[in-house]
């Protein structure tokens, strides 16, 4: 801890521990094995309070919020053997601070997992006086248990082209300010705090201004591509937003341009490098999935899924966890749906420190290229 008393929120891996992680990990992808989760995707609610265009969760239909799952069967479904190695938890929805005992929910999971190296929560900012105090709360919690804790912030436009994107008439000027008043909080270094930008055909001409918008303030904006997913219900919107052959040659150039501009370690750099190469040219997925790793997604009313694209594969109210994650059926679609015919396919809009162990050998040869690239432009300058 630091001075004041703080767990200090390591933004990179001890290089041991990231070696042996990233040892195993290859190792059981390489046997074909099927490890349990070490990260969990948590949909607290499907119930949203902005109508966007590139998603249709609000339409969900049981997003009423009559039968999500409470705090304590939340726990009891957690304390499942399956979910004994988890490492990282993200608090998602929907707008999971429609949720007024998120506070408790945290709680309960800070208290299950006392080795959690991770908690994170994505929220769309709308609800400004109550994300800042739940954020306050969630991170007041988190420091008791020298837990890192981040927030992301949905924010898909600068100015009031995002109000179109978002459905909602000012958006902007409400996520904008709660953004500002979390930057200023006194806690504010008990968090890290980061922006969700979700590129499209409706603001793919806007990424510049975007990142220069973060770049102002000093808030990291992660970039990832909008897609056509069942729990979405945007299959009906894809033609609104699904990028166009000039756009994805656009958001190609400026991935690249990210690739090579963002600061020397940050990671996503590789990220954007693939994310470039499978717009261009249909590349075939390069970087590992936390998912295919060892990760679930667990629905609001008790649904149990592999990953974003996976169907549901059971319901946690009826059936232990343990029992639908290895179900022989579902373990087979697993495999021949998943991993052989979406996995390759599906964009990487993540890179977190699963991934990054797991693609340390790929990542630490990026950085030698990177740095080679870098300094025979500064010798011809």
């Amino acid at each position: 801890m630091n001075k004041a008393g703080r767990p200090k929120l390591k933004k990179t891996v001890a290089p041991v521990r990231a070696a042996w992680n990233s040892l195993r990990a290859n190792s059981e992808a390489l046997l074909g094995l099927v490890p349990r989760p070490r990260a969990l995707c948590l949909y607290v609610t499907y119930e949203c309070n902005l109508r966007c265009r590139t998603c249709g969760i609000w339409a969900h239909p049981g997003g009423s919020g009559g039968d999500e799952l409470s705090p304590a069967e939340m726990s009891s479904i957690l304390a499942d053997p399956l979910f004994a190695r988890l490492e990282y938890v993200n608090l998602n929805g929907g707008e999971p601070l429609l949720r007024l005992d998120l506070g408790e929910i945290s709680a309960r999971i800070l208290e299950r997992f006392p080795r959690l190296k991770s908690l994170s929560l994505n929220s769309n900012g709308i609800l400004q006086e109550r994300c800042v105090s739940q954020v306050q709360e969630i991170a007041s919690r988190c420091r008791e248990k020298h837990v890192p804790f981040s927030v992301s912030i949905s924010l898909h436009a600068p100015g009031p082209a995002f109000d179109v994107i978002a459905g909602c008439p000012g958006a902007w000027e409400r996520v904008q300010s709660t953004l500002e008043q979390l930057q200023r909080l006194p806690q504010r270094r008990d968090f890290y705090l980061s922006v969700n930008c979700v590129v499209s055909a409706l603001n793919a001409h806007l990424v510049e201004e975007m990142a220069a918008w973060g770049r102002e303030r000093n808030i990291p904006v992660n970039f990832v591509v909008a897609e056509v997913r069942e729990r979405f219900y945007n299959r009906d919107m894809a033609e609104d937003f699904s990028l166009r052959a000039d756009q994805r040659a656009e958001v190609s150039r400026f991935f690249r341009r990210l690739s090579l501009e963002e600061p020397f370690l940050r990671h996503h750099r590789l990220r954007y490098q693939v994310l470039a190469d499978m717009l261009e040219s249909g590349r075939p997925r390069r970087l590992s999935c936390h998912y295919r790793m060892g990760g679930a997604i667990l629905g609001s009313r008790g649904e149990l899924f592999y990953c974003k694209f996976s169907r549901e594969i059971g319901n946690c109210r009826q059936r232990p966890p343990m029992q639908i994650y290895y179900d022989p059926g579902q373990l087979r679609y697993r495999r021949d749906e998943l991993l052989a015919n979406r996995c390759p396919h599906c964009l990487p809009n993540t890179f977190n420190r699963i991934e990054l162990e797991k693609d340390l050998p790929r990542y630490l040869a990026f950085l030698i290229r990177s740095r080679l690239r870098r300094d025979s432009q500064h010798g011809r300058r």
